[in-house]
């Protein structure tokens, strides 16, 4: 039998995007900058609305231009272009913040670089864009019919992904330790 992928979503994933200590450095600076309440993220935090992250971080522009190369290689292989970070910020959920489903409307791709987790943190979780994929009788698992995909995080690791797809994140039920997700969307 010949079987095709006939509408594959890419995904790009790079577990050592950013050292231990890089991020440790990276969530000293960032924890400085004045945070918000954001509807995407019941009882967390965002620096969505303080402006653009990482051209706040002035020291550390390599950030932005590392990011914004593993984009624009992304970019290439899947056949779309992107130039430039349109925006960036970070967000902060405590215990029991959940961040809801949703996707980064006006830009191409969205990335989420993993400044705190830990093992226990949830995944990001990807929905189907399928929206019948629901409808037919499943037998077994396969690339196929799943309803979503969930992405494992640690620190350090850096995701890509096109920007129109749904994504969201369990609660976090760590009380120790705060899920720091730097988010940039690229053009």
């Amino acid at each position: 039998m010949n079987l095709k992928q006939l509408f594959s979503i890419p995904l790009y994933t790079e577990e050592n995007f950013l050292s231990i200590q890089e991020c440790e450095e990276l969530l000293s600076k960032i924890l400085k900058i004045e945070t918000k309440e954001h509807d995407a993220l019941p009882e967390g935090k965002s620096s969505f609305y303080a402006g653009n992250l990482l051209d706040n971080l002035q020291d550390d522009l390599y950030l932005k231009n590392k990011i914004l190369e593993r984009c624009i290689e992304f970019s290439k292989q899947i056949g779309t272009q992107v130039r430039e970070i349109l925006n960036s910020w970070y967000n902060i959920q405590e215990l029991n913040s959940e961040l809801l489903e949703h996707t980064h409307p006006l830009s191409t791709l969205s990335c989420a670089l993993y400044i705190n987790v830990d093992k226990n943190n949830s995944a990001l979780k990807f929905t189907n864009p399928n929206p019948f994929i629901g409808n037919q009788a499943n037998t077994h698992p396969s690339p196929y019919n799943f309803d979503w995909w969930e992405e494992n995080v640690v620190k350090g690791k850096l995701i890509i992904f096109p920007s129109w797809l749904k994504h969201s994140a369990a609660k976090n039920n760590q009380e120790t330790t705060k899920r720091v997700v730097i988010s940039v969307n690229a053009v």
